[in-house]
Parts: C-alpha cells; sequence; structure tokens
C-alpha cells in the first residue's frame, strides 16, 4: 500500500505540473484543462467521503498525512514555476493572463440579452475620420482608414453594423468599397500633392455616389505660399456641393498626404498654440473666400455696384493626428 502510495503521489504531481507548463506557455488554456476539475472533485470526496479516497488516487485512508504533503508540494512546485516564468519571459505571462481576461468577458458578453449587446455593438460604431483620394486617372476612390471594427468581430455585430455603415464612394467605372456613415463620420478630402484642389475634386459630389448625406466634411489648409489660382475657388465650390454638411474642418499639417503604410486611424484634435494667431488665421481664411469668390454685379440703368459676399459653412481650424491600425 505504500508503494501504491508513492506512485500515486508520483502521478498526480508530474501530471499537475505538466498541465500547468503548457498551460502557462500558451499551449492551452488553463481554463479548459481537465486537471483543477479533477483536482477539485479529489478534494471533495477526500473531505466529504475520507473511505472513498483510496479508489480515487490510492491514497489509504490511514495515510492522510501523505495527501497534505503532496498538495502542499504540488502548491510549491506551483509557486515556483509562476516565479520562472515571470522572470525569464514576462510578457508571455501577461499576454496569457490578458487572453483569459478577454475570453472570459468575450463568453460573459455571449450571456447578455440579445437587445443589450445589440446595443453595445451600436455604440462601437463611433465617428471616424474617413480619407479618401479620388485618381482622376483610374476614376477610383481609395483609402487608408481603416473598416468598422464592428464588421469584423463576429456575425452579430457585423449584422448591427450594416445597419450604419454601407459601402460608399463608387465611381461609374468601380463599385462602392469603402465602409461610410454619413450621419456619424467625417468625410477627410486631402490636399492633391502636385494640382492641389483641381477640377476634379471641384465635381466630386459628381463624379462619385452616395455621399450627398455627408454632414462633416474636413479639407486641408492650404498654406498662400504654395496655394494655386483655382484652388480657394475649387474649394468653396466643393463646400457648397454637399447640401446637408453642417461643419467644415480645415486640417492644419502637412500640405501632402502621406505614403500609404497599409491601415492607419485619423483623428482631428483641437490645434495648440497661441490662440490669438490661430483666430487670426481664422479670419484671413475667411477674408479669402470672401474676396476671392464674391463677385461684383451692376443694377438696371443707376450703374451701381453691388457685392454679392459668398455663404460659407462654418469653418473650424483642427490638427491632424494619425497612428498605425492595430
Amino acid at each position: 500500500m505504500r508503494q501504491g502510495t508513492c506512485l500515486s503521489s508520483t502521478y498526480v504531481l508530474w501530471y499537475f505540473c505538466f498541465s500547468l507548463g503548457l498551460g502557462q506557455c500558451g499551449f492551452f488554456n488553463l481554463n479548459q484543462c481537465p486537471f483543477p476539475c479533477g483536482l477539485a472533485s479529489v478534494l471533495h470526496i477526500y473531505l466529504t467521503h475520507p473511505t472513498r479516497t483510496t479508489m480515487v488516487i490510492g491514497f489509504s485512508r490511514y495515510r492522510s498525512f501523505d495527501l497534505v504533503v503532496v498538495f502542499g508540494i504540488i502548491i510549491i512546485i506551483i509557486i515556483i514555476i509562476i516565479i520562472i516564468i515571470i522572470i525569464i519571459n514576462p510578457s508571455l505571462y501577461l499576454m496569457s493572463l490578458h487572453a483569459m481576461s478577454d475570453q472570459a468577458s468575450f463568453i460573459y458578453l455571449s450571456l447578455l440579452p440579445t437587445e443589450l449587446r445589440l446595443q453595445i455593438w451600436r455604440h462601437t460604431c463611433h465617428q471616424r475620420v474617413v480619407e479618401v483620394l479620388y485618381d482622376s486617372q483610374a476614376d477610383l476612390c481609395t483609402s487608408s482608414t481603416a473598416p468598422p471594427s464592428a464588421l469584423h468581430v463576429c456575425q452579430e455585430s457585423r449584422f448591427e453594423a450594416l445597419r450604419i455603415y454601407r459601402r460608399s464612394f463608387g465611381t461609374k467605372s468601380h463599385e462602392p468599397r469603402i465602409y461610410f456613415c454619413p450621419d456619424i463620420d467625417i468625410l477627410y478630402l486631402p490636399r492633391p500633392p502636385y494640382m492641389g484642389y483641381d477640377d476634379a475634386l471641384r465635381s466630386f459630389t459628381e463624379l462619385v455616389s452616395g455621399i450627398d448625406d455627408t454632414v462633416n466634411l474636413a479639407l486641408d489648409y492650404v498654406k498662400p505660399d504654395i496655394r494655386r489660382p483655382w484652388e480657394t475657388y475649387n474649394k468653396y465650390a466643393l463646400m457648397q456641393s454637399f447640401p446637408k454638411v453642417k461643419e467644415v474642418d480645415l486640417v492644419l499639417g502637412p500640405d501632402s498626404p502621406a505614403e500609404e503604410h497599409g491601415h492607419e486611424d485619423i483623428g482631428l484634435v483641437d490645434p495648440t498654440g497661441d490662440i490669438l494667431a490661430l483666430c487670426r488665421l481664422l479670419s484671413d481664411i475667411k477674408e479669402s473666400f470672401l474676396f476671392e469668390v464674391g463677385s461684383n454685379y451692376t443694377i438696371g440703368d443707376t450703374k451701381e455696384e453691388f457685392f454679392e459676399y459668398p455663404v460659407l459653412p462654418p469653418l473650424v481650424l483642427k490638427s491632424k493626428i494619425t497612428c498605425a491600425h492595430a
């Protein structure tokens, strides 16, 4: 009986250490490991029915001290293994804990009522800055903005996200393929590096479909020393071509779009710096629109001259921040 006790103790000890080591190294999830359940069963049987302990792991009911010793050794080995893992590769240990917590939280999400889950998916559809580049030669719209994340989580989240986002920016020769919500997202049309805001961008709403309901628009601010003669009028005509736009953000920063490096997240924030200088800059921008786009005309035989001021949407200065999409 003593030999059976030692063999059973050794088997339990090595099986537990092997399972724990594989689980902490990321080969499988410890939550799915059958050993903790078996260990709990052994403890339950031992505490409630000590006489049945022999049938479970081969321990004699008169050798209960051996059981305590074995479990004590197991706990010590667990602590040693965890300390070794933390010292050798702490990032792996933290990633394992993070993965298990994420999986557990996702399981809890699936247990919520359907109405509450759908509301959560709708709240994940936050405002994005969708950068769109139009290639007049290829008659194609491209974007470096990543698609909404809710489209790729699960079937339920995708179904709910497709009720908000739709494929937009199609042309006569290409189908729409950029996900966009005109009520939430900000349409950002950066300045092309060579011709600036040319005739193609002035007629953007005529060349591209599915964007008439856009509410938020963003354009690049162009410095006077590099501004082309036609850009002010073309920008004004572009803003007027969106009948439902409520606000136009003028983006301060690079005068040409950055090179594409895959998907990236773009954010528009309030600019920092001298507030008086920013106010003067915004005032100068408005004056340039008024005098370059406004027109003089005369009425009747009196030859009385009138100056018609253009109607501008609210203009707001913004700074652009970019980061690679995770």
